[in-house]
Order: structure tokens, then C-alpha cells, then sequence
């Protein structure tokens, strides 16, 4: 189990897909003079520009981006890994009094780098997926996990191994409550309706800009080991339009959706695991610094400031980072 000294910090920036987090990261890191670090399960792979929207040619220019295209795609890297590099970065930058903007889109990779994780090593090849061996071992821990999920039940088992005790005791002790990161989590957020608007024309500007051409030279190159690219939403569609299979107009359809389904998914940890993990939540209750706006995600509302980007700008450098922090704020009037 990870142990931790002082928390470095950090200013994340953690919302829906298209909801503008490269943009606002940018704005504020040249603000405060700061670098980006990605949090991201498919930026930090070469040769997926279009697939995983990795920041632009003239984004990485205007402000400098640590993990964002380092790896061939046939590497197998997991989240663990990525917020580790994440940490040491943070670390580094915060030696030399900068906090850095990080930006990402999986609470678990948020989670893994604020938290840290319960370490494992490497299976045995007939104890891999064994779900029965984890029955045996960990009981308790068995019962949560679906027979068919390979990776929490490797998770489980190389722990159980390595430190001969089980992994829902390991749990129940860490239960992700140390921090080596002390966060400002930003969060800006949309309407449902003009998120997916947003998303739409996401979509629609991947497949412009040859997100067809990408995936198949990826594909062609590294095939069944292109583990960046199955990162990715909507590879398998567009693979089978490679294959014959299926038609572009259909692939593009799909790849909508599963966005958007993506989308809602990130809502959901947005509204409910920050409260669950103890962090304060802004606008609470009691704020009337700023005006407050509710924004609707189908039958899900959450509360958001309606701040100027100079009000977001005050808040951040008044910042104190003694406790973790969420600020949801209405995003049209930051970017």
C-alpha cells in the first residue's frame, strides 16, 4: 500500500468529454505560468491524435504537456502506471513552486493519482481470470466481482499473493482516504442538451479529420496489440468499416453514442464520488459569493457557479489546498 509524506498540489480539471477541459487548462496554465500534465488513458499514446482528441499541434505550443503521445501503441499501460508518471511530474513541478493543470476524464485515474492504489505484481498464467482460485482465496471480495472480470480478479489475486492476506481486508483499511495529492478539482459543466451538441460536433470533426485513415494505419501497423486504439470509444466500429462489415454513416452513429453514454458515466462520478470520498463540493448550500445556476443532465441536476474566467482566475490563486476540493462551475462563461 502506497504511504504518503506531505500531499503535493494540484489544479485538476475534471468533467465530461467536450465539455472544454484542454481549453480551460490552457487558459489557466498560462495564467499562472504553469505546465499541463494529461490524465489520460489514450493521449498518452503516439499515433492517436484524432482517436483520443489529443491536444493540437498549436495547443502544445502555447503551453508545455507532460504525458500526451509518449508511447507506441502496442505498449500496455494502465492506470496505476499513468498516475504514477502523473505524481512524479506533480512532484517535480511542485519542487520548483509551480502547481500544475491537470486534465483528465476517468475518475479512476483522478482517484488512483489524489489516492494512490494497492500494489500488485505479476500473475501466474494458470492463475489469470481464475475466478474460482479468488473464490477460494477471498471470498468476501469474490461475491462483488463479476466471474467474467479479468482484471479485478487478477487485481485481487496478485495482491492476495504477494502479501498473503486478502484484498477486501487491503480495501477495507486503505478505502482511498490517504492523499499524496492535495486537489482544487475544477469542474465545468453544460446542459445535457448543449453538451451533446458539443459532442455531435466533436464527432463529426474526428471523422473530418481522418479519424477513418488513423485507425487503419494503427490497425495495420500493430493489429490485435494496438492496445492504445482499444482504449479508444468507437475504435471496434470503425474497424469493422475496415473489415467490410459496416458502413462509415453507421460507425459514426455508434461512436455518438457511446460518447455520450461515456458522457452521462463521468456526470454520474462528478455528482456522486466526490461527496462519498469526503471532499468538499462547491457551490454548497450556504454559497452566495457568486450567482448559482442549476444545470440539468436529464433527470440529474447539479449546482454551478456562474463565474467570469477573472472570478475563476481570483478563486484559484486564494486557493488554500488544505482539504480536497470540487468547484463546479457553469462553463460558458470560462471559455
Amino acid at each position: 500500500m502506497n504511504s504518503f509524506n506531505e500531499p503535493v498540489k494540484a489544479v485538476i480539471i475534471f468533467a465530461p468529454t467536450a465539455s472544454g477541459k484542454t481549453e480551460l487548462a490552457i487558459k489557466l496554465a498560462k495564467k499562472f505560468n504553469t505546465e499541463i500534465i494529461s490524465l489520460d488513458s489514450c493521449q498518452i499514446y503516439k499515433d492517436l491524435t484524432i482517436c483520443s482528441c489529443a491536444p493540437t499541434v498549436e495547443q502544445l505550443l502555447e503551453v508545455r504537456h507532460h504525458l500526451v503521445q509518449i508511447y507506441p501503441p502496442n505498449t500496455r499501460i494502465d492506470a496505476a502506471s499513468i498516475s504514477d508518471l502523473a505524481f512524479t511530474v506533480c512532484s517535480q513541478l511542485n519542487a520548483v513552486n509551480r502547481i500544475p493543470i491537470v486534465v483528465g476524464g476517468s475518475f479512476m485515474y483522478i482517484k488512483f493519482f489524489i489516492h494512490g492504489y494497492i500494489k500488485d505484481f505479476k500473475l501466474d498464467a494458470e492463475l489469470n481470470g481464475n475466478y474460482e482460485a479468488l473464490k477460494m482465496l477471498d471470498p468476501e471480495y469474490a461475491l462483488t466481482v463479476n466471474p467474467n472480470d479479468k482484471v479485478r480478479i487478477n487485481r485481487a489475486l496478485k495482491f492476495i499473493l504477494q502479501n498473503a492476506r486478502r484484498f477486501s481486508e487491503a480495501i477495507k483499511e486503505h478505502r482511498f482516504q490517504a492523499l499524496r495529492v492535495m486537489p482544487l478539482i475544477i469542474s465545468p459543466v453544460w446542459e445535457r442538451s448543449a453538451l451533446y451538441l458539443r459532442i455531435e460536433k466533436r464527432c463529426q470533426n474526428m471523422l473530418e479529420s481522418g479519424l477513418l485513415n488513423e485507425v487503419k494505419t494503427v490497425f495495420n501497423l500493430y493489429g490485435e496489440e494496438a492496445w492504445g486504439l482499444k482504449k479508444t470509444i468507437g475504435y471496434k466500429y470503425f474497424i469493422e468499416v475496415i473489415k467490410g462489415n459496416l458502413t462509415t454513416g453507421r460507425a459514426f452513429e455508434l461512436l455518438v453514442r457511446d460518447t455520450k453514454r461515456f458522457a452521462r458515466q463521468q456526470f454520474y462520478y462528478l455528482k456522486n464520488e466526490p461527496q462519498k470520498r469526503g471532499y468538499t463540493v462547491l457551490p454548497g448550500k450556504d454559497d452566495y459569493d457568486f450567482p448559482i445556476v442549476e444545470i440539468s443532465q436529464g433527470k440529474s441536476k447539479i449546482f454551478a457557479f456562474k463565474l467570469t474566467f477573472n472570478d475563476l482566475v481570483s478563486f484559484v490563486r486564494n486557493f488554500d489546498f488544505r482539504r480536497p476540493t470540487v468547484l463546479c462551475i457553469e462553463s460558458s462563461n470560462v471559455l
